[in-house]
């Protein structure tokens, strides 16, 4: 989408698509976790579907309001709560946090459903 996260001497800094910086702050374990995640070509599909044998099946889903809750049985998890997606490792750790996109609810409704 154009927007741009990086963390140089400890700094986390957030660029939208127009080059704005929306966040400028210490770095947190988090971020580090998230953008390392990301390089490593970590996101949901490779999450729910980790070979084309196998797909993850949904343990638990929770829909309450605008809050949504998928949880894999191998641990992972997918959240949004006030506008914010998060995807979780089995060990609680946020891969991923970023605003939540119209194709995040969608798919997280279409998982609470089957």
């Amino acid at each position: 989408d154009g927007s741009r996260e990086e963390i140089k001497d400890r700094r986390y800094t957030f660029w939208n698509a127009a080059g704005q910086v929306v966040v400028s702050r210490r770095a947190t374990g988090a971020d580090l976790a998230r953008l390392r995640a990301r390089a490593n070509g970590i996101n949901i599909d490779s999450v729910r579907h980790p070979d084309s044998s196998d797909a993850t099946i949904v343990k638990e889903s929770r829909i309450t309001g605008t809050q949504m809750t998928i949880t894999y049985t191998n641990g992972w998890s997918e959240e949004i709560a006030r506008g914010i997606y998060t995807l979780t490792d089995q060990y609680g750790r946020a891969a991923i946090k970023r605003p939540a996109t119209n194709s995040d609810i969608k798919r997280l409704r279409k998982m609470a459903a089957n």
